[in-house]
């Protein structure tokens, strides 16, 4: 048992802020939150009193778009394509580390291959190895030949669809992933170019939700997003609105993606804070949707081509260009990601009932959020990762 004593707490939760506050840890979940004065009496003699009353303790940061097996280096197709699964392990072994070095407590994996996500949870879980807690979507669906092909997931037909997913199903992933259109890191596929039909797309939601599994979707183009709107997937990953001739937004698809409750993880990580080129394309889109009442969550897409897994707080960083308050950016890097990724009754909030998933820093983010960069104390599952 563990009681934590803070300067202040960041609930997550409706922006509340306790004063001189305490949690009280049992077996992984908070017991107790609330001031210091009106900790309830206890017993155990075993409690260990943790002291950060010169810290603010906060919720852990969630990442819901990573890739532990990419390498985050100029060529991480190359590294993953010649790489073995020996050292495609250890690599997402030391990926997996430094996101929690970085205070991310919970990350949604959307892309491995021969099971390696599902491994890395396992011993995660088991306390083999240490790493944030970790949702899984192994293969990502895809085309012959398309985006990711090479991690195992290609798709002819419905009936190659139907298998992969039941294959995801017996193997425990906790999502599935399909790459409704092409992508910047594989060769001889385009971003605005379709994968997959309206009709293929629907019958893989249907039978992810079937198999009571939330779904993915990959879109960059803007046909490829109008089609998983209308097939109801949970999450869109990237929504860039990309077209061959250009960028080219759509206001009835934003409206349809409010009235369904999707929610899209735009991908913003550190480039955006070194390619002005690519604000200046997708920041008006952004910021449009966002004030329309799109629900974003913060997710890097950690390990792509220069991006590595150290720079989670970058892309918080660069969402303030979509006039997002700094209060409004720790909530989709929290709790709104954890209600994004299904998990919002587990974590995402500091609350009784909910598990021990914290971390402490020198100042308040809501006022200034580089503060997250430097990450004081760490608990992950109840668990003091750094001290």
């Amino acid at each position: 048992m563990y009681l934590v004593l803070a300067g202040s707490i960041l609930t997550g939760k409706d922006n509340k802020v306790i004063r001189s506050g305490a949690i009280l840890i049992e077996n992984n979940c908070i017991v107790y939150i609330g001031e210091k004065r009106n900790i309830p009496k206890i017993n155990d003699k075993e409690i260990q009193i943790i002291d950060l009353t010169n810290f603010i303790v906060m919720p852990g940061l969630i990442d819901c778009h990573v890739h532990l097996a990419f390498d985050g280096s100029n060529s991480p197709v190359e590294h993953m394509k010649q790489s073995s699964d020996k050292e495609l392990f250890e690599l997402m072994q030391k990926n997996a580390i430094t996101l929690l070095d970085s205070g991310v407590t919970t990350v949604r994996d959307l892309g491995a291959r021969s099971y390696l996500d599902m491994e890395i949870k396992r011993m995660i879980n088991n306390n083999e190895i240490s790493g944030p807690n970790l949702l899984t979507s192994n293969r990502p669906i895809t085309s012959i030949d398309g985006h990711c092909w090479f991690m195992g997931g290609e798709c002819k037909d419905i009936h190659d669809i139907k298998n992969i997913i039941e294959d995801h199903v017996s193997h425990e992933a906790d999502w599935i992933k399909i790459m409704a259109s092409g992508g910047g890191l594989t060769e001889g596929t385009a971003m605005w170019e379709d994968q997959f039909s309206l009709q293929e797309l629907t019958f893989t939601v249907e039978e992810a939700h079937k198999k009571n599994k939330r779904i993915a979707a990959h879109a960059h183009g803007t046909t490829s997003i109008k089609n998983v709107v209308k097939s109801n997937v949970d999450t869109i990953e990237h929504c860039t609105w990309v077209t061959k001739e250009g960028y080219l937004y759509n206001e009835e698809a934003t409206q349809q993606i409010i009235e369904k409750n999707i929610y899209v993880c735009p991908t913003i990580n550190t480039k955006w804070k070194k390619n002005e080129k690519r604000k200046r394309e997708r920041i008006p889109q952004l910021k449009e949707m966002y004030q329309k009442g799109v629900k974003f969550i913060t997710g890097t897409d950690a390990g792509i081509s220069n991006v590595p897994h150290s720079d989670y707080v970058d892309g918080m960083e660069a969402m303030q260009e979509m006039g997002m308050k700094n209060e409004e950016i720790i909530f989709a890097s929290t709790l709104l990601a954890a209600k994004g990724l299904g998990i919002g009754e587990i974590t995402g909030s500091l609350e009784v009932g909910k598990r021990a998933d914290l971390i402490a820093v020198q100042d308040n983010p809501y006022n200034n959020l580089s503060t997250l960069h430097r990450i004081e104390w760490i608990m992950v599952s109840g668990q003091i990762y750094k001290s």
